[in-house]
């Protein structure tokens, strides 16, 4: 496949709206938020903060999103007082439903639930008490995933 131009790969928040009404049926309003990979967009309905709906690049391997999918779904049927994302499945379709656009090239998405809060970096001043919550909640979350395992959870980075 031809490398990645930045152009090409870019959806906009139009565009998200379609394809979230198109694979899940939900009617939103997209605002785009940042990400390292996947073009992100907060889905609002009705004015209340909904979901946030992942729009893969085209060169991701599908095995990479259905490790994140099934890691989510593990927190949630194991919760140990982590909050996570919940995804919301597509019925009759495979977890990670895909689309072509742009070129041909085709996308993987996903759509979460919608969890409020504040940025860690955002939060003045960062108290001893937030840093121990903080400390607390990785202990839970590592606890949480004590009896998950994957085989994309054992690769080399």
């Amino acid at each position: 496949m031809d490398a990645l131009n930045y152009n090409e790969i870019i959806i906009d928040t139009k565009k998200a709206e379609e394809i979230l009404h198109h694979i899940y049926g939900v009617k939103g309003v997209a605002t785009s938020l940042p990400g390292e990979y996947d073009m992100n967009f907060k889905i609002c309905e009705e004015d209340v903060d909904r979901y946030v709906l992942k729009i893969a690049r085209p060169d991701v391997d599908i095995k990479e999103l259905e490790f994140q999918q099934s890691l989510l779904q593990h927190l949630n049927e194991h919760p140990n007082n982590i909050l996570a994302p919940i995804p919301k499945s597509v019925k009759d379709l495979q977890s990670v439903p895909a689309f072509v656009v742009n070129f041909g090239r085709k996308r993987y998405v996903r759509l979460l639930s919608w969890i409020s809060g504040r940025m860690y970096k955002e939060i003045k001043p960062q108290s001893a008490h937030l840093r121990f919550s903080l400390g607390r909640s990785c202990g839970n979350l590592t606890k949480s995933l004590e009896s998950f395992d994957h085989a994309m959870a054992h690769r080399k980075f």
